[in-house]
Formats: structure tokens, sequence, C-alpha cells
């Protein structure tokens, strides 16, 4: 059985929503550092920022083992944990918008890494709930690569738009709407 039309687009915005963060906590964070002053050496730190999804496969075990306490008993265990996710990666990047200007080095690392931390848990808990859904493999391709799509348009978009906007409107302006944006998933979900 072929996957339907809402599901395909569901997996498309979860991967964009998967994918916006990324650059968010990486390379846009390490523009934004660059122009706030900050030293390349310090600026090296902070990519150890991009490892944490490296280690998912630490993380991965838990979520399949606990549900999130009052989202699992409306939503069920994955679906909890993308929600909760979701809500993580759009305070985080509301976090990281209102410090923007970057006064607080260890606020702004605090922050990266707990975007890392809910985007990490989003991809995790997306990919269990689609092998739930879509357990064949004729039902997993198209899923799969709408997420991909998904994921990698978001990649793009938080790497030239998010530049664009921070370029016309501040700092503070490109983490705002890359939030937003972010969330689309969201209403999806509930």
């Amino acid at each position: 059985m072929r996957p339907g039309l809402a599901r395909l687009l569901l997996y498309l915005l979860l991967g964009f929503s998967a994918g916006l963060p990324f650059y968010m906590f990486s390379t846009v964070l390490a523009l934004r550092l660059t122009e706030h002053g900050v030293g390349l050496v310090v600026i090296g730190f902070f990519a150890w920022v991009t490892l944490l999804p490296t280690f998912k496969f630490l993380w991965a075990p838990l979520l399949d083992r606990y549900d999130v306490p009052g989202f699992a008993r409306f939503w069920g265990k994955r679906r909890g944990w993308i929600m909760l996710s979701q809500l993580g990666i759009f305070s985080s990047l509301v976090a990281m918008a209102v410090s923007s200007a970057d006064h607080s080095l260890p606020l702004t690392a605090l922050f990266a890494v707990l975007l890392a931390f809910w985007t990490t848990t989003l991809e995790i808990a997306a990919d269990a709930w689609r092998i739930e859904l879509a357990p064949t493999q004729d039902e997993q391709g198209p899923i799969v690569a709408a997420n991909l799509w998904g994921y990698r348009t978001a990649m793009v978009a938080a790497g030239s738009l998010a530049l664009i906007v921070a370029d016309r409107a501040g700092w503070t302006s490109a983490y705002l709407l890359i939030a937003l944006a972010a969330f689309l998933p969201f209403p999806l979900l509930a």
C-alpha cells in the first residue's frame, strides 16, 4: 500500500522542521559570531555542537523506552516526542533570537546545544514513527524521500534565507523567522 498524500506532506514538513535548525546552530551561528567579533578559536569550539546529532544512537533507546509525561497520554509515544521536540526547537530558536547580540557566549552556547538536542530528538522520534506508520519497504521509500527532500530544502532555506533576513532586519528577525518555519508541522500533529 502506498502512503497517502497527507502522510507525505507531514513527513516533508517534519524533514523541513528538522533541517532548519541544523544550519542555525552551525553555519549561521558561526557567521553571526564572526560578525560580533568573536575569535575563530571560540567559534571553533562552537562547531563541536554540530557533533551532537551524531550521537543519536545513545539517545534513541531512551526515546524508545520512555513516554513523554502528558504528551504520550494524548498523542502516543512517537507523536508525543515529536511534539515536545517541536516545542523545544521553537523555544531554543526564540532564545537564540533574544540573545542574538551574543553578550553572553555561555548562554549562546547553551541555546545552541539545546537546539541541537531538540533537533536530534525530532529526527529520532520522526524516524521511529515513520517505521511504525509504514512498515514495508514499498511504503518507506516515498516517505523517506519526502522527509529527505524537506530536510535538504530546509538546509538551503536556513543557509540563505536566514542570512538575507539577518542582513536586512538583523539576527533576531532571522532566528524568529526560522523558529516560525520550524514550527509548521506542529498543528498537523495535534
